[in-house]
């Protein structure tokens, strides 16, 4: 039997052996429950106990067979580099600094805590490498087990029906850009990028930002005379993600730090160019699949997108590369590696 949880713990269907529980609206007293009160109320005698967040590493310390899976490790990686790369914890979802800081002091003991399981899942070598350099974790018990997607719902499409289905530009080149407003995502040098690109004559081109805009933001956007050609586009449903990658000419992912990096996947499958930053994980998601930049110089990101929106049949050779490399990741690999992960994290615990 395999007990799989998430923050809150909330257990809502068993089905099999397995009991699955899934989100509840989370607050303040939920996320600090996990670290005082959760670890009591999980039940005893179960074959595997599968932690699927690193947020939650601290339940690792009285649960065993333990397996986590370790998405990144990014609270560690704030706390240890320079705040203008992964951002200093400021803007936290508490009003109060001071719950925020003791939340986020929780948050990387118990990211460090994870080294208590038995077995660690990662997404990419890049995790594992930082698990074994930064918590020195024995590489033996760290499995890489990539991430998927929805293959049904990230798949090429007419681009022309749906931009008038989005009633988005025919006549305009678009950049894409998925990403939320943290630090790592690096949001000015994108704007400053693409202020290079518009200024050197490419006005026929929109970049397309999806996520929250700060005030910050808006002002850099302003100031560099770009509000007609920044467009920002609100999700009414996750699913309507998938339209976008079909609409934009390229992806441009310019992140500082991830674990994974998902739009990168989503992109290639819906036969969508990338362009994206040359560290992290990055370069062993995306492969030759498309272009690779250094993150932090604003004139050759500039350049990668106006190499890229200029060579039709360099978009054409990266849109099929992309969707071969994208056919590597499924869901029902995950499902299959990670079951068999439980098979053999139960069968050490009976021979123990």
């Amino acid at each position: 039997m395999a007990y799989t949880f998430d923050f809150p713990l909330n257990r809502n269907k068993i089905k099999g052996n397995i009991i699955f529980l899934s989100r509840i609206p989370s607050s303040t007293i939920n996320r600090f429950l996990n670290f005082f009160i959760n670890p009591l109320r999980i039940p005893k005698k179960y074959d595997v106990y599968h932690i699927t967040t690193q947020t939650l590493g601290r339940l690792s310390r009285f649960i065993h067979p333990s397996i986590i899976t370790v998405h990144d490790i990014y609270p560690l990686k704030a706390s240890l580099t320079e705040p203008t790369m992964y951002g200093d914890l400021k803007g936290l979802p508490y009003g109060n600094k001071l719950i925020s800081a003791a939340y986020h002091t929780f948050v990387r003991e118990s990211i460090k805590s994870v080294k208590y399981a038995d077995v660690i899942i990662t997404p990419s070598y890049y995790t594992k490498k930082e698990l074994i350099s930064l918590l020195q974790i024995n590489p033996h018990k760290i499995k890489v087990v990539p991430h998927g997607i929805r293959h049904d719902l990230f798949k090429p499409r007419d681009k022309t029906k749906i931009r008038k289905t989005l009633d988005l530009p025919l006549n305009k080149k678009i950049v894409l850009h998925i990403g939320s407003e943290n630090p790592r995502k690096n949001i000015p040098t994108l704007i400053k990028a693409f202020a290079k690109l518009q200024k050197d004559g490419n006005r026929n081109i929109i970049l397309l930002r999806v996520g929250e805009t700060r005030a910050s933001t808006h002002k850099l956007i302003s100031a560099y005379h770009l509000d007609e050609s920044i467009l920002e586009f609100g999700l009414r449903d996750q699913s309507d993600l998938c339209y976008l990658y079909n609409a934009a000419d390229v992806l441009v992912f310019p992140s500082l730090y991830e674990g994974f990096g998902l739009p990168l996947i989503e992109a290639m499958a819906s036969g969508c160019p990338v362009i994206a930053a040359d560290r992290t994980s990055l370069p062993e998601v995306l492969g030759d699949a498309g272009i690779l930049c250094d993150p932090l110089n604003s004139d050759e990101l500039a350049d990668a997108m106006k190499k890229l929106l200029g060579d039709e049949e360099l978009r054409k050779r990266c849109s099929r590369e992309g969707l071969k490399r994208a056919a590597m990741y499924s869901w029902e690999r995950v499902v299959k590696e990670t079951v068999q992960i439980f098979k053999e994290s139960a069968r050490l615990s009976e021979s123990s």
